[in-house]
């Protein structure tokens, strides 16, 4: 068996749902309600982002001309290459202080530390905290409301909301798929319940089979309970994890191995509380709706 790499978990889940439950499962505090941000009155000119799903939004609600921070997770859209790097994991609040923002967007549970310093100096701060996919769509409407660019988030919130009442329809009655969502293969590491995941499942026409686990969040999964639920998809997040489960003997008889619907999928669309959610979902239909035919 590989030994775990907690380095490359951490990369996958540098993301506040997935960081947050992750954390939760090992005892640490929850998150804080998300906070509304009232209709800026003066649109704000210098922007720091504090995580990659923050940054996300303030591109898609046209207020990324104006970032002119964000982390060196961030690294979408392309754009935000070019801008200054403010820490990590780790929030650097000096670095955040030079840039001389008069707004910093945040993640209320993995800045909490950072707002907490940059609120102290008298610089305003918007937080979000979404847990499931319509607060990722009021994120969308809080940060735009800040950003004075209420019209755009309305729009790429609709487009949220919209994308989801799609799937519910396009899947109702039909027969379910069993889905394992594997962030790590080797010990596995599963998305269970009250993850984005675990929704976007259960919306595509899926059953999550990591919800066995009995645990919230992204949970180690024995591999026994794994292969004995039978997944007839397993979806990976890089290609050490795609090749453990097509060669190890354990799985050779799992149907998602039998049927080579063993898929390697960008994490980024399926766990950033962004606006590229929408591109998760409609993936996760198109790879459910294969296995239905092949069932």
């Amino acid at each position: 068996m590989r030994k775990p790499c907690y380095s490359r978990l951490w990369s996958v889940l540098f993301l506040p749902v997935a960081c947050g439950a992750l954390l939760a499962s090992c005892g640490a505090p929850g998150r804080s309600p998300s906070e509304p941000a009232a209709e800026a009155h003066r649109s704000p000119r210098r922007i720091v982002s504090l995580s990659p799903g923050t940054t996300e939004i303030l591109f898609a609600v046209g207020a990324g001309d104006r970032v002119v921070g964000v982390t060196s997770q961030c690294d979408y859209p392309p754009e935000t290459g070019g801008r200054e790097k403010v820490g990590d994991v780790s929030i650097s609040v000096e670095k955040v202080v030079a840039l001389k923002p008069d707004l910093v967007v945040a993640d209320a549970f993995l800045n909490r530390e950072a707002v907490r310093s940059v609120r102290s100096l008298g610089i305003p701060v918007v937080t979000i905290s979404p847990k499931n996919l319509d607060e990722v769509a009021q994120a969308v409407e809080t940060i735009a409301a800040a950003c004075g660019t209420s019209e755009q988030g309305r729009k790429v919130a609709g487009d949220i909301r919209s994308a989801v009442e799609s799937m519910r329809r396009t899947h109702r009655g039909r027969s379910a798929v069993k889905v394992l969502f594997a962030v790590q293969a080797s010990p596995l590491w599963a998305a269970a319940q009250n993850t984005f995941v675990d929704e976007m499942i259960t919306l595509c026409g899926g059953v999550n089979v990591s919800r066995k686990a009995g645990k919230n969040g992204f949970v180690l999964f024995s591999e026994e309970s794994a292969v004995a639920a039978a997944p007839e998809v397993i979806l990976v997040t890089d290609r050490p994890a795609l090749e453990y489960f097509l060669r190890s003997s354990a799985w050779r008889g799992c149907p998602a191995v039998r049927r080579r619907s063993v898929i390697q999928v960008d994490p980024d669309v399926f766990l950033r509380p962004s606006p590229r959610i929408v591109e998760g979902l409609q993936q996760l239909s198109a790879i459910i709706g294969s296995a239905q035919v092949t069932q």
